[in-house]
């Protein structure tokens, strides 16, 4: 039934075949098989947590240890996350949700995997957790939160082409910014708001909010939002015609994502200035 694979000192047998693993492990207790599962983890923790999250959170999770269940769903979570390894970071945080208590820890959770459907593009989804996270910031009375569900809505409906709802959560987002007096959240919420007036074709309004955001993400040396001012602020002169204030815009961002290591940035600035080249009809510079 389990020959053996390898030998002293690595000594291993393996089950010969997949059915009479699965009869052993159907036949050991709920019991047995948590306290199983729970030995195995922390004999895989000890060789090197950072390595195995993956494991350890499969076998966390089928133990009684709640502490460490949620701890290694998060950090798997999140290191799915980075990986741009989506579903299965929607798949621990969802997991991970029930096991929380705390609403402040739910708010930000919801946050997070909101903003990894919002990347998959299941934006249903998404405005389902940051409805969720605004009525845990209501409930718990966190002003902060609060705006960033607002941001994140406003953002979201932006994505959707749903401009007025947009403007309308921007609006309520710029208010509370501005009651905190954050800076930096109204400096995101100004370029976010240039974004869409620039999509509906609004150039005066879009040039206006975005170059007043663009100022002060600069006093706050917010280099991420001053990049993304600028790609507005870039795209706003194509559309009118103005190729050098284009690419003096999209070579400004395109600096400051290099100074930041910005991969995606870099990318979207590359990519405004080969546009900008080929209106000019320049070829070379294009390709």
């Amino acid at each position: 039934l389990t020959p053996l694979d390898t030998p002293d000192p690595e000594l291993a047998y393996l089950f010969k075949h997949i059915v009479t693993r699965d009869v052993a492990y159907e036949s050991l207790s709920y019991a047995m098989r948590a306290q199983l599962h729970e030995q195995l983890a922390q004999f895989i923790e000890a060789q090197g947590a950072d390595r195995f999250l993956d494991l350890l959170a499969f076998h966390y999770s089928q133990s009684e240890n709640k502490a460490k269940q949620r701890d290694y769903l998060q950090r798997a979570g999140d290191a799915a996350r980075a990986a741009f390894a989506n579903d299965a970071a929607v798949d621990y945080f969802t997991r991970l949700l029930p096991l929380l208590d705390d609403p402040r820890v739910q708010l930000e959770l919801h946050l997070k995997r909101g903003a990894v459907l919002e990347l998959m593009g299941d934006w249903a989804e998404a405005e389902v957790d940051y409805r969720a996270a605004l009525a845990l910031s209501r409930q718990i009375a966190d002003a902060a939160a609060e705006a960033r569900c607002f941001l994140v809505l406003g953002v979201l409906s932006r994505q959707r082409g749903e401009y007025p709802s947009a403007l309308s959560w921007l609006e309520q987002t710029r208010d509370a910014f501005t009651a905190l007096d954050d800076r930096a959240g109204l400096a995101l919420t100004l370029i976010e708001t240039g974004i869409v007036w620039w999509r509906r074709g609004e150039y005066t309004n879009a040039r206006r909010e975005t170059e007043t955001g663009l100022a002060m993400a600069r006093v706050s040396a917010d280099k991420r939002a001053a990049a993304s001012a600028l790609h507005t602020l870039g795209l706003v002169a194509e559309d009118q015609g103005d190729y050098l204030a284009a690419q003096t815009h999209f070579e400004e961002s395109l600096a400051l994502e290099r100074e930041m290591g910005d991969k995606r940035g870099i990318s979207t600035s590359l990519n405004y200035l080969g546009i900008v080249a080929d209106r000019q009809g320049d070829n070379v510079t294009t390709r």
